[in-house]
């Protein structure tokens, strides 16, 4: 570590301990998320919703950063042992996460801590570095869903206080830029290619033939908790057609987002909208809303054997129409490659799920044996 990297360490008050030490917690997230650039996930919204559901049992904490008796940084770190391959075992710190995986089903993206805007680019490896010089109950720190300029910088952090970067995944998101559609003047159909023009356009005239075309929004609780019910239906209906379990297969799924739904709703940081044609509902999607984004999280769908019929194309296309009315600057359809969404949007930042790992032999020994396997299973150039 460089003088000023330490030094810009030795800035920080970093602590760690558990939720029940913090008793104003939430005040204190609030007041430092009006302070940060962070996204939804790394909300008091989603994170205090994520600590009212969590079991007792699960082991988590509250990494808290202040700089000159301030509060710069906030997240949340818990603790899981994973083992790999029936004989590695190690222990984690998982970043707003838990470490199971009938709990981390919630799939948060653009994670990171929560950091004061003016200590943005310090704050990631001052922390990293107290947890490697202050802590040694863990060998691996897990950041799921990190955006590819943070996870860039992870890995700088990483070179720089001996930890190996481990890759578990990666994916591309695409979102649709509002702004950039008003300043072309508004015509967001026009904006997209002549095949998806077309498909949207024969959808759309197919659906008006049983009725005028709707999108309605939640604007209650009530409201969106009955368009939870039919989302939801849908939603199984499909995947379980393809022998699949689907997102409400797992409890603690449903529980923290009908809790997430009753906090938010009704403060505007939840789009629940259902689009029908006539009577008839065709697609639901449930976003979130933060600052001027939305974050497209989950839908459910009618679909029908005519495949000229679109209903997740036409309902995404009206649910921006619906955003382009109001302020919203990006309607972002996060990690995933359903062709809706390339369709639809342009490529946005790529997503990483990494491992900060601990230099211990039974890693590198396990990191080398994966190298050999991936040099021997990849195929020969022709």
């Amino acid at each position: 570590m460089t003088s000023a990297n330490a030094e810009a360490t030795s800035n920080f008050d970093i602590a760690l301990g558990a939720v029940s030490t913090f008793p104003e917690l939430g005040a204190a997230w609030l007041d430092l998320e009006s302070r940060s650039d962070g996204s939804f996930f790394q909300s008091w919204n989603w994170i205090g919703t994520l600590i009212a559901n969590l079991p007792d049992t699960v082991p988590v904490e509250v990494l808290s950063v202040r700089h000159n008796g301030t509060l710069v940084g906030l997240a949340l770190l818990a603790r899981a042992e994973l083992v790999r391959h029936r004989i590695v075992r190690a222990e984690n710190l998982c970043l707003n996460e838990t470490g199971f995986k009938n709990l981390d089903v919630l799939t948060p993206e653009y994670n990171n801590l929560l950091a004061d805007r003016r200590h943005t680019e310090t704050l990631p490896g001052a922390v990293i570095d107290w947890l490697c010089r202050m802590r040694a109950d863990w060998d691996e720190l897990r950041l799921s869903g990190v955006d590819d300029k943070a996870a860039e910088e992870y890995r700088n952090i990483a070179s720089r206080v001996g930890l190996t970067p481990i890759l578990r995944d990666s994916k591309r998101t695409y979102r649709v830029d509002l702004d950039a559609v008003r300043a072309s003047g508004g015509d967001f159909l026009e904006m997209l290619s002549r095949n998806t023009r077309h498909q949207i356009r024969r959808a759309i005239r197919i659906y008006e033939a049983d009725g005028p075309l709707t999108l309605a929004r939640a604007q209650t609780t009530d409201e969106a908790s009955r368009f939870f019910d039919e989302l939801k239906e849908l939603h199984q209906t499909y995947w379980e057609s393809r022998d699949l379990p689907g997102s409400f297969a797992n409890p603690f799924f449903e529980q923290f987002h009908r809790d997430l739904i009753n906090r938010c709703v009704e403060t505007g940081h939840i789009m629940l909208v259902r689009v029908t044609s006539g009577e008839r509902p065709i697609g639901y999607i449930y976003n979130f809303v933060d600052a001027r984004t939305v974050y497209q999280y989950q839908s459910g769908f009618c679909y029908d054997n005519d495949p000229k019929l679109k209903p997740g194309l036409v309902s995404h296309y009206l649910a921006i129409e619906h955003c382009l009315e109001s302020d919203i600057g990006v309607y972002d359809f996060m990690a995933g490659e359903s062709q809706h969404k390339k369709s639809l949007g342009i490529e946005g930042p790529g997503l990483e799920w990494m491992t900060l790992q601990r230099n211990r032999l039974k890693y590198r020994i396990e990191n080398g044996l994966r190298d050999v396997k991936h040099r021997l299973t990849a195929p020969r150039a022709a």
